[in-house]
């Protein structure tokens, strides 16, 4: 089927027009009083798993004035006259073993829609598509419409972007975003990277000048020619096969061939007790290049368990898997695998992520 047969709006190159976004008033609880039983869309259970998804689109962050990502229920709900009054005068409530402090309307809305206890309504609605243009873009919010970011599961909403991605002028960072995303919507026993700094030091003095890894807002930050080598641990080493590459948010240029390059595969591993190390090609550590931005370490681990007959992880994961340097398409294939395998009831893959500043 060619992109302008495809009889769903807004996939491949038959994308709708770009809409603008403007930020909605905050909800007052007037508002959704008024409200009562219409331009609401019912309740749905995965509308919490959707709010976090938004959350590391990298919207519901830029209100407040704050850096971190606040409570969206104080993003999104005005405090009504009670609990202003508790905030001028500094009440604190304590919570004990048995009784809960009372949460504020806002709060405790928030808290019933995330779990799926009440009806969402068009207010909340357009508040989540608003912060998906901030996060993802106007091109790929303009795929959907408010009634969408309720009625949506996450993965439709990640399919529904990644399809339309091909036509879009600006795709929203994609597709390391999407990566992200599959990231964030896994559940638990995903592979932990961590950095296992070495006895080399940037003066080679042995006095620990150049040890300069260091957590910073929460992020990592890597100066550049700090060696390193990645400690990625997981269940069952022995019988887990992993692959690991190295990905920048924003696209890099081969400056060669001109090619856009988005992932470095990093084959070289050491196995230890718990997971394996990454060392660079030469089995030695890892120096941080010079280019500045922000980065990531990405794990895709394959359990196999007792199916003799399962492909290779290098199998599953495609062309991509014997590629030097991954481009848009390479990357995409293996978010496809991805996004095909951690839906499954019982997925045989998992996904660990470690995102870093460099510069």
């Amino acid at each position: 089927m060619r992109d302008d047969q495809n009889p769903i709006a807004g996939l491949g190159h038959n994308n709708p027009p770009v809409r603008d976004f403007p930020k909605p008033p905050r909800i007052r609880k007037e508002d959704i009083d008024k409200l009562g039983n219409k331009q609401k869309f019912g309740k749905r259970k995965h509308v919490g798993d959707t709010f976090k998804m938004i959350h590391a689109f990298g919207g519901l962050m830029e209100t407040l004035g704050r850096q971190e990502p606040a409570p969206f229920f104080e993003q999104i709900y005005e405090p009504d006259a009670k609990e202003l009054e508790d905030i001028s005068k500094k009440r604190v409530l304590v919570e004990d073993d048995d009784k809960r402090p009372p949460r504020s309307w806002r709060e405790d809305r928030g808290q019933k829609i995330r779990c799926g206890q009440i009806s969402v309504s068009i207010l909340e609605a357009e508040h989540m598509l608003y912060h998906l243009s901030v996060g993802a873009g106007k091109e790929a919010a303009s795929l959907f419409s408010p009634e969408d970011m309720v009625r949506l599961t996450p993965s439709q909403i990640i399919d529904r972007i990644l399809e339309a991605s091909p036509g879009m002028i600006a795709p929203p960072r994609n597709p390391v975003l999407l990566l992200k995303l599959l990231a964030e919507l896994q559940g638990d026993g995903a592979p932990e990277i961590k950095l296992a700094n070495t006895s080399l030091r940037l003066s080679n003095q042995g006095d620990g000048r150049g040890d300069n890894l260091r957590v910073k807002d929460d992020l990592l930050r890597i100066t550049p020619g700090q060696e390193f080598m990645l400690d990625i641990r997981f269940d069952a080493p022995k019988e887990t096969q992993i692959y690991v590459f190295e990905f920048s948010t924003t696209a890099l240029e081969d400056t060669e061939n001109g090619d856009e390059v988005l992932a470095l595969p990093m084959p070289y591993l050491e196995p230890s007790a718990t997971g394996v190390y990454v060392l660079n090609c030469e089995k030695k550590p890892i120096r941080a290049r010079s280019a500045p931005g922000t980065f990531g370490f990405a794990a895709i681990t394959f359990r196999p368990g007792k199916d003799k007959d399962a492909p290779p992880l290098t199998s599953l994961l495609g062309e991509a898997a014997t590629a030097q340097e991954w481009r848009r398409e390479e990357l995409n294939a293996v978010i496809q695998v991805l996004r095909w395998e951690l839906v499954q009831d019982q997925p045989r893959l998992s996904l660990g992520i470690l995102d870093y500043v460099k510069g």
